[in-house]
């Protein structure tokens, strides 16, 4: 009976203007006189069908209402009337029920539009953690160029050392001839033996001081080269790794915006749908009750008296006007998780950032000063 009675709280409202124009009230009309007497003829009748029937529908409501009071008073409906009353009961069921149902439709499509949306940013996750898998599979590579350079590094340096140390124990262990100068300082057989055991240990000794040192320095040079390799190489290595962190950050961060614009747009056409369900479900009741005084009114005379009552008392189902909500699917935390976790540490990635412009800086001021020096020496 819920709605029943809100048809009868919507009609009164409805039909109030028409009541006046029924009962002779409303100025500038003459539905009185069809009402009470039916005494329209002609082009007359011709024109208040049209009227009526191009007529809003509170207006068309407050004519069946009219109508309906006059068969209660037991006086039947002139022609032009019935005219009316069929040509509304076809709209009723050609117009105004379909477009009710039309507009709930459209309603429960763009609800499931907009619920849609969400998946829409699993989408662009999706595609957003493609690319920074990418750019993980790049960092990975880079990270495992940065240990075997590191470690190869190490090794030189350690091979470096021992062969420092070894050139230090060379040094510290080198023992000239022990053979004491001869007494006689002049030119003798004994003065030209000592000298020659003396010059050809020093001879032998000197040679292998300059081969060892040469090898030191040059280990030390490729030393020093490859660290300037691995330095380039964790250098390459921290960009990407802070890369794929503000990449996981912003890809967050996307996400979480697109689900916050996407559930607030699909609760809002929410709110809009139930609002104007209940509207409609007002509207429905109350045409439902019309269209039940319509068939009153198409009715023969003793039947329209007893149909009368059970307009009064029947309830209009308006469960199809119901709005089916749905519950938001969650975030997909497998994708998320998937992205990679933000680390801390002690990488400070604006640094990094920093260091990097810096370095392209630098490079494209060598390359303008390599373009300038070359075009002055081929002038």
């Amino acid at each position: 009976m819920m709605f029943s009675r809100l048809a009868f709280v919507a009609l009164p409202l409805l039909a109030a203007n028409f009541f006046q124009l029924a009962s002779g009230k409303a100025q500038g009309v003459k539905t009185s006189a069809m009402l009470q007497t039916g005494s329209v003829a002609g082009s007359k009748a011709a024109l208040e069908v049209e009227r009526v029937v191009h007529a809003k529908p509170a207006e068309q409501q407050a004519f069946v209402l009219a109508l309906v009071d006059v068969v209660k008073q037991g006086r039947n409906l002139t022609d032009t009337q019935m005219e009316i009353v069929n040509v509304l009961q076809r709209m009723w069921y050609d117009q105004i029920l379909p477009e009710m149902q039309r507009g709930h439709e459209a309603d429960a499509q763009l609800l499931g539009e907009h619920l849609a949306g969400l998946g829409t940013c699993d989408q662009e996750l999706a595609q957003r953690h493609s690319e920074v898998s990418a750019i993980a599979d790049e960092k990975s590579q880079l990270e495992d160029s940065q240990f075997r350079c590191d470690e190869g590094h190490a090794a030189m340096d350690s091979n470096a050392s021992a062969m420092v140390a070894g050139f230090h124990t060379f040094i510290e262990s080198a023992t000239p001839p022990s053979i004491p100068i001869p007494d006689v300082r002049a030119a003798s057989p004994d003065m030209d033996s000592y000298v020659s055991e003396n010059l050809l240990w020093f001879e032998g000794f000197n040679r292998s001081y300059k081969e060892m040192e040469a090898e030191v320095v040059a280990l030390q040079a490729l030393l020093v080269a490859k660290g300037e390799v691995c330095t380039g190489a964790r250098t390459t290595f921290e960009a990407k790794f802070c890369a794929w962190q503000s990449e996981i950050k912003q890809v967050t961060a996307s996400y979480s915006a697109c689900r916050e614009a996407a559930t607030g747009l699909y609760q809002a056409t929410l709110i809009a749908a139930k609002s104007n369900a209940a509207s409609r479900k007002v509207q429905y009741a109350a045409a439902f009750q019309i269209e039940c005084y319509l068939k009153v009114l198409i009715a023969p005379g003793a039947a329209s008296q007893s149909m009368l009552a059970s307009c009064q008392n029947s309830d209009a189902s308006t469960s199809a006007l119901d709005v089916q909500e749905f519950p938001l699917p969650p975030a997909n935390e497998q994708l998320l998780s998937g992205l990679g976790q933000v680390q801390g540490g002690n990488l400070d990635c604006d640094a990094v950032a920093a260091e990097v412009a810096a370095q392209v800086s630098a490079a494209a001021t060598a390359a303008e000063a390599a373009a300038e020096n070359g075009g002055m020496v081929s002038g």
